[in-house]
């Protein structure tokens, strides 16, 4: 299939930025997002740990159980570097998660 070729290939193509940071982000019931990005990055590859969390990208708050995207716990995924910085975090339950990201460059 030439959409999975074109994935795997932007994968591979993606390395740590080496200017960037890793995040380690907690999130519990206050919104929450990323600190400032490193000028060479192009992005996030991200982990989400111990619980699941809502995100919004609008400049508005998530709002657990209402409002916002739906993360799950173990998710992983790629994001632009405009859309890791538009991201606000919340929980969703009642337990606290780690939202790991690492910049990347591409």
């Amino acid at each position: 299939m030439a959409g999975a070729s074109t994935v795997r290939n932007l994968s591979t193509a993606m390395e740590p930025n080496p200017d960037g940071s890793y995040h380690k982000l907690a999130v519990s019931s206050s919104v929450v997002s990323l600190e400032s990005l490193n000028v060479k990055t192009r992005g996030i590859k991200w982990v989400l740990e111990g619980a699941n969390v809502r995100v919004t990208f609008d400049g508005s708050d998530p709002v657990a159980g209402s409002h916002g995207f739906l993360l799950q716990d173990k998710s992983t995924y790629d994001w632009s570097k405009a859309l890791a910085q538009a991201a606000k975090f919340v929980r969703e339950g009642g337990s606290d998660a780690t939202f790991h990201a690492q910049e990347v460059t591409w």
